[in-house]
């Protein structure tokens, strides 16, 4: 989940190394019996990081100092090529990009392991593409996408609202897919080892913090929501991603390691809080659509549900929010106040019900 506004009604589009003593882990094992306990991970893998490296020579986010390195890894060809197509490639902000989903996102979300299987998804994507058939690149995947369901971007909805679109990218897509092959070689060689060596230690460390909070059970116990899977990864990357978190599916986020570790922690406890309550946000969701309130509210207060629980985690902690949201906030402080054994369910629904009734 980025720190920016998404789209509603089921259209929500995207939403220096050093070691510290790694503190006591708080009591209690699985909040719902007979679960085993889920991890929050970070992970560093090739793949994600190439893909990145390749938007930031586009010039994605924004110009960045990472290009500016290692730009030169990539040929004049190549750059230009992929500068051409940076719209379609965009993503955040409030943009999406028509291609960004298929050449970044989902890429980045897919248990891609090797140079070989990323060029069979991208060949798969060419021939979806052009056949206008998104089963040629949803059957190879088929466990990532049923997987995808529960995640609030759906791509094969987005692929065949642009169908006709795509039909004037052949062209650019057939070019970026031999960009991305003939470049891969050169950067796994000169840029991969420096990069990984870089993030492997910054790894490390967020994980001997994230062991500390036993942070998925830590939300259990203060929401009462449970998460449905035993495994969260934060995939670092090194080329920037954006300015806050990028969520690719529900268990699984990009985060590019800018400012100060605790910042880092900061954010990953509150991307996991965004994913964890998603179930919470999608029966609301569908509940105000169903009686025609459906608009930014429902939205406000589940980010601002998040960002309540992330404060009692991480004191002190603070990131860029809207206005409304940053009002929610305030309301479930007061509403925990008066009822403090309420779980997130019951507070969320008292905070809209009673916000749309004129109390707050």
């Amino acid at each position: 989940m980025t720190a920016l506004r998404p789209l509603l009604a089921g259209l929500l589009l995207l939403l220096a190394a050093g070691c510290a003593p790694q503190a006591a882990r708080p009591p209690g094992g699985p909040v719902f019996a007979g679960e085993a306990e889920a991890e929050v991970v970070c992970v560093v893998e090739a793949v994600p990081n190439y893909l990145l490296h390749l938007t930031a020579v586009a010039g994605l986010p924004w110009p960045n100092p990472y290009a500016e390195v290692w730009g030169h890894t990539v040929d004049v060809e190549a750059a230009h090529v992929l500068q051409l197509h940076a719209a379609s490639l965009q993503w955040g902000q409030g943009v999406t990009g028509d291609l960004a989903p298929f050449f970044v996102l989902l890429p980045a979300y897919l248990p891609l392991e090797s140079e070989h299987e990323l060029f069979e998804y991208l060949h798969a994507l060419d021939q979806a593409m052009r056949n206008r058939d998104y089963r040629e690149l949803r059957d190879p995947y088929h466990g990532a996408h049923e997987r995808l369901k529960s995640w609030l971007f759906d791509f094969e909805g987005f692929f065949y609202s642009r169908a006709e679109v795509y039909e004037g990218y052949l062209r650019a897509i057939r070019q970026l897919v031999s960009v991305y092959e003939r470049s891969y070689p050169a950067w796994y060689d000169r840029v991969w080892p420096e990069v990984e060596d870089d993030l492997e230690p910054i790894a490390d460390h967020l994980n001997g913090e994230l062991w500390s909070l036993d942070l998925i059970g830590t939300w259990e116990r203060k929401t009462g929501v449970r998460f449905r899977g035993d495994r969260y990864e934060i995939v670092l990357t090194s080329a920037p991603g954006g300015s806050g978190v990028t969520g690719l599916g529900y268990a699984r986020s990009l985060l590019t390691p800018i400012g100060d570790r605790g910042h880092m922690l900061g954010l990953i406890v509150h991307e996991v809080g965004m994913h964890l309550l998603l179930d919470l946000f999608r029966e609301a969701e569908a509940r105000d659509l169903a009686s025609g309130e459906l608009d930014w509210t429902t939205y406000a207060a589940y980010a601002g549900l998040a960002q309540h629980y992330t404060r009692q985690i991480v004191p002190g902690f603070e990131t860029e929010i809207e206005n409304d949201v940053e009002i929610f906030a305030g309301i479930y402080r007061q509403l925990q106040d008066d009822e403090p054994r309420a779980g997130a369910r019951r507070l969320m629904d008292r905070a809209l019900t009673e916000y749309r009734a004129g109390q707050w």
